[in-house]
Parts: C-alpha cells; sequence; structure tokens
C-alpha cells in the first residue's frame, strides 16, 4: 500500500512539472523543484520538462531546468533533441540557453532523418539558422536522403534561409542521394523565387538527376494538372514562368520532348516566346487542349487520334506545305472549343 501511495506521488508530481513547464510557470517550476519531494524527480523527468518548456519558447523555466540538472542533449523517443524541437519551432531565445549549455549542434537524430540546422531551415526559421550556423553547425550536413539545409529551405521557398546557407559557404550544386540539387527541389515544389535566387547564387541550370532528369522538365512537370487528391505544386501559369527563368538563364530545352514530358508544355515555353505567328498560335492552343482531356505525352497520344495524318502533322510539328488546309480542317470537323 505504501509503494503504490509512493508511486502515485511520483506520478502527481511528475505530471505537475510537466503542466507547469508547458505552461511556462516558472514560479510553480521553482516551488516544485525545490520541494521536499524534488529529489524523487530524475534526469529524464526534469529534461522531459524542460523539452515541454523550450518547445513553447519558455526560456526561463528551461534555464531553471537546466540548472536543476536536466540533460541538454535530451531526445524524445523518436530521436528528436530538445535543440531540434527548440529550432523547428523558431524559439531563438531558447535556443540560445540550449546551445550555451553545450547542446550538440550537430546530433542527428531519428536515425538521421533530422538536425537542428535542417529543422529550422525547413520551417524558415531564418534567425536560428544564422545563430546555428554561428554555433558550429554543419552547414553541408546531410540527413535522411541525403538532403542538406539548404535543399530543405530552397523546397519550402524560404528565401532568406537560402541566402544565409549560401552565405555560410553551402554547397548551392550539393545533391542528394537521387543526385537532385537544391535547384531541382526548388522546381519540383514550385518555388519560383527560391530558383531565381538560387540561380543569382550559382546553381547549375542543365543539371542532371541520377534518373537523367533535367531541372527544366522538373520546372514543367510543377504545374502539371494531377488527378485525384494529390494537388499540383504549382500553378500552370507559374511552372511555364519557371520555365521561362530557366531559358533565360540558359538551361537546354532538348530533354523536355526526349524524356517524354508534355510536348505541349514545352511549346508554351519555347515555341510561344519566339514566335507567335498566327498558325503556332492554334497549335498552340490545340495541343493545350488536348493536354487538359488527357495528362498524357502528346508525341503518344497524337498519332492515335481518329484524325487525317496531315492534322495530326500539324499538332506535332511535323513539316508539310499545306497548314492551312489543316486550319480549315479543324474548323470544317467542328473542333472549336480550344
Amino acid at each position: 500500500m505504501d509503494m503504490a501511495r509512493a508511486d502515485e506521488g511520483v506520478l502527481g508530481l511528475r505530471g505537475e512539472l510537466y503542466e507547469a513547464s508547458e505552461q511556462g510557470d516558472r514560479e510553480r517550476v521553482k516551488r516544485l523543484l525545490s520541494g521536499c519531494r524534488a529529489s524523487v524527480l530524475d534526469t529524464r523527468e526534469r529534461s522531459v520538462a524542460m523539452t515541454h518548456s523550450a518547445t513553447r519558447g519558455h526560456v526561463d523555466c528551461v534555464d531553471l531546468l537546466l540548472k536543476s540538472g536536466a540533460d541538454v542533449n535530451h531526445a524524445n523517443i523518436f530521436g528528436e533533441s530538445t535543440l531540434m524541437a527548440t529550432a523547428k519551432n523558431g524559439h531563438y531565445d531558447v535556443l540560445g540557453v540550449l546551445l550555451k549549455s553545450g547542446a550538440n549542434v550537430n546530433d542527428k537524430g531519428g536515425n538521421g532523418w533530422l538536425t537542428a540546422l535542417t529543422s529550422a531551415a525547413v520551417n524558415g526559421h531564418v534567425e536560428c539558422v544564422d545563430l546555428l550556423l554561428k554555433s558550429g553547425a554543419n552547414v553541408n550536413e546531410t540527413v535522411h536522403g541525403g538532403e542538406t539545409a539548404l535543399m530543405k529551405a530552397a523546397k519550402r521557398g524560404h528565401g532568406q534561409c537560402v541566402e544565409v546557407l549560401v552565405r555560410s559557404g553551402a554547397e548551392v550544386n550539393q545533391t542528394d542521394n537521387n543526385g537532385a540539387s537544391a535547384l531541382m527541389a526548388a522546381a519540383e515544389n514550385g518555388q519560383h523565387r527560391c530558383m531565381n535566387l538560387l540561380i543569382k547564387l550559382g546553381a547549375d541550370v542543365n543539371h542532371l538527376s541520377k534518373c537523367e532528369v533535367t531541372v527544366f522538365v522538373e520546372a514543367l512537370k510543377a504545374g502539371a494538372k494531377v488527378k485525384g487528391l494529390v494537388k499540383a505544386p504549382c500553378q500552370e501559369e507559374q511552372a511555364l514562368s519557371m520555365a521561362e527563368l530557366l531559358i533565360s538563364s540558359g538551361a537546354s530545352t532538348v530533354q523536355c520532348v526526349d524524356s517524354g514530358i508534355l510536348t505541349s508544355r514545352y511549346e508554351l515555353v519555347t515555341d510561344l516566346k519566339f514566335d507567335r505567328s498566327l498558325k503556332n498560335l492554334c497549335r498552340w492552343m490545340i495541343r493545350r487542349h488536348l493536354l487538359s482531356v488527357n495528362h498524357v505525352n502528346l508525341l503518344i497520344t497524337v498519332p492515335k487520334l481518329g484524325l487525317p495524318t496531315r492534322l495530326k502533322d500539324y499538332v506535332l510539328d511535323v513539316p508539310f506545305k499545306q497548314t492551312e488546309w489543316a486550319l480549315s480542317s479543324f474548323l470544317d470537323m467542328g473542333i472549336t472549343t480550344l
């Protein structure tokens, strides 16, 4: 009976400490840590309480718990340390206290899934990123999949973090396990501004991944309309704008057709940029309509359509003399909604 009561007492005290820590009630935390029953609170319990305070930005409680014996490098069951959780939530002051108290700035938790730097970068906490770098964080450290903090920031569109990371020595053309660069991550996720920034910082616009996919292809794919519950990372117009940015920066468009990427998107960016004739505008509208109906490679789809060969040739831009005949034939067949 006495043992059961003792256990209940410990559980009650632990619960009170966790609650007070979460609420940032410094006086209550202080009272619990200095009371006659405080000795039953072990290092782990004090460390958990510290994490509760840290993730909510209660810097005074964190400082108090550290002085009472909490482990500054405590990690939860998923391997996420208090420093990582604090960086993820952007609590700059708490981060400073943890670092001054000896937190491992380059710890890789969760079986290598994250670091404090990647946690701050992916959430756009630029001040925390800067502090971690000044405290010795490895700017080019990789986490699961070979991603760096720069790639994490780029894919989420956090331009300020990208600037700070590159200024601190981040390798702008470093690649992950699939051979994808930060620029490719930005393109894949529809982050036009970050793409522009990375290009100015020296990113390779003609980088080829291990799957032999270019940044240009990823930019076009980003605006594709996806059926079902999955949404495209960006609108089609934004994807085309990204592709135009790449072209103006010297990106090659050759792979766009060879890889099977939607040919109509390739035409939207290239042909219309340099050729706005009636013939080409009509071809563009036809391709755009076909694309909106069925998201596949037009090089495969068009030959299977029940259309005269010359019409197929026109859509696919196969040279022949009677273009005017092809256009009038479409109108005669009643294809007017392009």
